[in-house]
């Protein structure tokens, strides 16, 4: 629970600390709707990426260009949502990461072959999600239920609870993921 108010308290702080991008460059946003992705994953061929909304039907909402495992995706967003990245070369497509994609500047890092699920950080989101498989990882089965409880109930935002709710993420079984809608809504 600690680590989830520390985070909060940093995310919250983010978008007030500069942040350089892969080439020592000050990257800032233009807008309150503003996305920056800046990657830099070890092992990450060049090419093309791409990022499709889950909750959209995988639609591609962005994409950038891949040099030596770098990248820098800007776009806009209307509504905060889950994302999977794919490098792209010719017709191969590969996952790369998923993470929250919602204002803000949001850096993905890692080794591509080892840390698939290392996610995202930067934004609210996205450090409360990384705080929570943290402590998801470290939690017994017996326990997992009220870990998910706790989870939702102080999640900072409506789609981490939707990603909550989500069915990869959670032991909870039908009743008690309609006993979390019931007792705080998602919108």
């Amino acid at each position: 629970m600690k680590i989830f108010k520390t985070l909060l308290c940093l995310a919250v702080l983010m978008p007030f600390i500069g942040c350089k991008n892969n080439d020592d460059q000050e990257i800032t946003l233009s807008g309150d709707k503003e996305c920056v992705v800046v990657g830099n994953i070890k092992g990450l061929k060049n090419g093309r990426i791409e990022l499709e909304d889950q909750f959209d039907g995988y639609q591609v909402i962005a994409e950038g260009k891949i040099r030596n495992g770098k990248f820098i995706i800007r776009t806009e967003v209307s509504r905060p949502t889950h994302v999977f990245a794919y490098a792209v070369k010719g017709r191969k497509m590969e996952q790369v990461r998923f993470f929250f994609l919602e204002p803000g500047i949001i850096s993905v890092g890692g080794d591509f072959d080892i840390d698939q699920e290392n996610g995202a950080a930067g934004t609210l989101s996205n450090d409360y999600w990384q705080a929570f498989r943290q402590e998801r990882d470290r939690t017994d089965k017996e326990e997992m239920d009220r870990l998910m409880h706790r989870a939702y109930e102080n999640a900072p935002t409506d789609i981490v609870r939707l990603k909550l709710l989500d069915g990869d993420n959670t032991t909870c079984s039908s009743p008690q993921k309609s006993d979390l809608i019931d007792r705080k809504s998602v919108v």
